[in-house]
């Protein structure tokens, strides 16, 4: 039997990668994963869902060392939620025993492919997230703090639910093995599809992810991402994700109820309160310890962006569009 023959009977396994014109930013990612060991157990194929209107993506791969088998699929319709299900539709067509999700704007360390698979291999469960390492320098602003992704202990589940850095098994996408899963276009400009899906598959299928601390991506939080109003932003697009979710879960009737969801917001509110606490606190502060001070005021300001998202919610208003940010290099 030929080595190309032995190859074609491994099971495929198939890393997916979501862009929209940041070449840049996927070229970084795709030289990390050419730092990946060659696993014997399978055989590897990285996807790239270029969401544009026009394909680019391909400029990346000018002048990659191969490594594994790359595949370019163009998406013309704009939006987190088709790109990324347009990856787990072609995911099926590979035939792949497991789909392991990255965003464009990261990169993985050298043993991220082995440390997931092993993963995948030992802990019998059929979604797995790894860790996801936030990287800052001195742009930093001084009223923001540099925080990092709450991260727990193997096997447990993850407090924060996304797509930055994930294993799914075959029988939560591909529809011959299981439900078929697919993320909700109810949130493609909304934003939240991701922590949508974990908690739709958790909810409803029993489908608990597992954290698997080992497999490390990194992403920058330099430059504009640095600063105290991308941090508000992101705040208050967080705050609107976990609405939206309660809501639509609401709806489908998998979890919550009216009164369920007003004392969330309720509680959310309180927010106001200890927000209002810090700024005032530093404030008076500042004279005499700045350093501390700024953070404090910092962490005021962002309890207070958390409110009035939950003010605008309750007034059926929304962030703009996540794909007005995307066309964004």
């Amino acid at each position: 039997m030929s080595a190309h023959a032995r190859a074609d009977e491994r099971q495929c396994l198939v890393v997916g990668v979501c862009t929209r014109g940041r070449n840049a930013l996927l070229r970084r990612l795709l030289k990390s994963l050419a730092r990946q060991a060659q696993p014997g157990r399978y055989c590897v194929k990285i996807l790239i869902i270029d969401n544009n209107d026009a394909p680019c993506a391909t400029e990346a791969l000018q002048d990659l060392p191969p490594h594994f088998p790359v595949s370019v699929v163009h998406e013309p319709k704009v939006g987190l939620v088709f790109a990324r299900n347009r990856a787990l539709d072609e995911a099926v067509l590979l035939d792949a025993v497991w789909f392991l999700g990255l965003d464009d704007d990261e990169w993985v360390e050298p043993d991220w492919l082995a440390t997931m698979i092993s993963g995948t291999e030992t802990m019998e469960r059929e979604i797995i997230m790894g860790s996801q390492h936030l990287v800052y320098d001195e742009t930093l602003s001084p009223y923001v703090r540099p925080k990092q992704m709450i991260v727990p202990a193997k096997g447990l589940r993850p407090r924060v639910m996304s797509t930055a850095n994930f294993a799914l098994h075959k029988c939560v996408f591909d529809p011959r093995f299981g439900p078929g899963l697919r993320f909700d276009p109810y949130f493609n400009e909304r934003g939240g599809e991701d922590t949508a899906f974990f908690a739709f598959a958790a909810r409803r299928h029993d489908w608990i992810a597992a954290s698997l601390p080992a497999a490390k991506v990194y992403e920058d939080c330099k430059g504009e991402r640095a600063t105290l109003r991308y941090r508000l932003y992101r705040s208050m697009r967080s705050q609107q994700t976990l609405l939206h979710v309660r809501r639509r879960h609401r709806q489908m009737k998998l979890s919550g109820s009216y009164v369920g969801n007003a004392l969330h917001i309720l509680e959310r509110i309180n927010f106001f309160f200890n927000g209002l606490i810090d700024l005032m606190a530093g404030l008076c502060r500042h004279p005499f310890q700045p350093q501390g001070a700024n953070l404090r005021i910092g962490r005021g300001l962002d309890r207070g962006a958390r409110l009035s998202r939950i003010l605008l919610y309750l007034c059926g208003r929304s962030l703009r569009p996540y794909r007005v940010r995307l066309q964004k290099p």
